[in-house]
């Protein structure tokens, strides 16, 4: 490892935790990792992307980002076993009906997709082969 990154490796610990709390253990531990001034767009998308992992995947995922002087790389994934659809998603509002929770908004309206655009995150995908994968750099110019 360069001296120039860290890297954080984090399993999710499923839906034994209510929404909330799970939800805040998941900030507290990425806003320690890569500081309380990180861009607030990019900490929005983060989270939206730990609600989907709490009410679609019954809270199982893992996440895997690296932290280098001028970028983040990141990769976080839950354990679906489907395949999904975004088209579909899009349609519907969401890969999970019966949650009833949020019905999908944040991938059915594109505001991840949007947000990610928004802050020129590179080579941002969404991989919904089995289940969903979100990956991308976000360049910290001016964010730090």
């Amino acid at each position: 490892m360069c001296n120039d990154e860290s890297i954080l490796v984090y399993k999710f610990p499923g839906n034994s935790l209510p929404r909330e709390e799970f939800r805040m253990q998941a900030k507290k531990i990425f806003l320690e990792f890569l500081g309380k001034d990180i861009n607030t767009t990019f900490f929005f998308i983060f989270n939206e992307i730990v609600k989907n992992i709490w009410d679609h995947a019954e809270g199982q995922g893992e996440l895997r980002i690296t932290k280098f002087t001028d970028k983040i790389t990141f990769d976080i994934w839950d354990h679906g076993i489907h395949a999904h659809s975004l088209e579909e998603i899009r349609k519907q509002g969401s890969s999970k009906l019966e949650s009833k929770i949020n019905f999908g908004m944040g991938i059915a309206s594109g505001f991840i997709e949007s947000a990610a655009k928004s802050l020129e995150i590179k080579d941002f995908t969404i991989d919904t082969s089995c289940g969903f994968r979100y990956t991308g750099t976000f360049y910290l110019s001016g964010f730090q």
